[in-house]
């Protein structure tokens, strides 16, 4: 995997982190804007399996 893909999983997997901290938080708008950033990066790694787990979580939210 190359650097870009590397450093574009890695600020996705931090977006799920905060999102996940802003939904126990009962942040669900800042968790939802965090999560539809996720998988703009997840789009750029090419890793499709976590983009699907991000939109399952987002329908969830929604």
């Amino acid at each position: 995997m190359s650097q870009w893909m590397e450093y574009a999983e890695k600020k996705g997997d931090y977006l799920c982190e905060l999102a996940d901290e802003h939904i126990r938080c009962k942040e669900p708008d800042k968790a939802k804007d965090l999560l539809g950033k996720a998988i703009g990066w997840y789009k750029k790694a090419g890793l499709t399996d976590k983009i699907e787990k991000v939109k399952k979580i987002l329908k969830e939210l929604s």
